[in-house]
């Protein structure tokens, strides 16, 4: 297990106004926005070819920054449906939400942010995403060990996806539910960093840091 403050944000970032100016019209809190863009900056390899998938990409707004600032790298976004509103600049593939229709290996690194708990199929969608992946996976999601914390990620779940018409269905992982879907995939070599601090103040009083991790899983 790994300390989050080890995660240092990639050089090729720009300031953080520039990045926060990047999402500018649809920040609700932009102290979230701006340490999750800083924390997978420093999760991804700093230089070469990357070609990057990036599933259940929304707005498509992180996918972007990441091709815009990052030298040699390509992004697609993966959904299951075309938002109105979405960044241009991000090629989209649309899939059914379980098979990708893609080559094995097609991508270097693919990057899940909160979608594993949207789908009751996760073994099965992460399996797909080792299939086109070659050396990376990032996964950003939720942790719970408690009944309360699983009410919280529930309200903080519709305060999040509600606007967008997302459906919430609310398959949060525990510990032990963590370990048994990447056991599923077999011996994977996986990176863990708990406690990702996303927010600060109030909000980190009502929704705890202790919801949030990372994992980084590793492959041949």
């Amino acid at each position: 297990m790994n300390d989050t403050t080890t995660i240092q944000p990639a050089d090729w970032l720009p300031a953080d106004q520039e990045i926060l100016d990047h999402y500018s019209g649809t920040l609700r809190y932009s102290f979230y926005k701006l340490q999750l863009t800083k924390m997978i900056s420093g999760l991804l390899s700093m230089e070469g070819n990357c070609r990057l998938l990036d599933v259940g990409t929304g707005d498509g707004r992180l996918g972007a920054i990441i091709q815009k600032y990052r030298s040699k790298t390509k992004v697609f976004g993966l959904e299951t449906f075309i938002r109105e509103s979405r960044d241009p600049n991000l090629e989209l593939i649309l899939f059914d939400g379980q098979h990708i229709p893609c080559a094995d290996r097609s991508f270097e690194v693919s990057l899940l942010c909160d979608v594993l708990h949207h789908t009751d199929k996760q073994t099965e969608l992460l399996s797909e995403i080792i299939r086109v992946t070659r050396q990376k996976i990032i996964i950003k999601d939720h942790l719970f060990q408690s009944l309360l914390e699983r009410y919280q990620l529930l309200l903080l779940d519709f305060l999040g996806n509600l606007r967008f018409g997302v459906k919430v269905t609310a398959q949060y992982l525990n510990w032990n539910k963590w370990q048994r879907v990447f056991s599923s995939q077999g011996n994977l070599e996986i990176d863990c960093y708990p406690a990702a601090p996303l927010r600060k103040g109030l909000l980190e009083e009502i929704f705890p840091n202790d919801l949030e991790i990372f994992f980084v899983i590793h492959l041949n």
